[in-house]
């Protein structure tokens, strides 16, 4: 039971970071910095 609620949360947090790379991807970068210019970092796992 825990390891299904396990999987699910790393599936959530797979689905943001994908999301997360394909806002990065197409957003524009400032002054060379690979730095996103909109969306939100992913906490790192516990």
């Amino acid at each position: 039971y825990g390891l299904v609620i396990m999987m699910e949360g790393i599936q959530d947090v797979s689905d943001n970071w994908t999301r997360f790379v394909l806002l990065r991807r197409r957003s524009p970068l400032r002054d060379g910095a690979d730095v996103p210019t909109f969306g939100t970092p992913i906490p790192p796992l516990d």
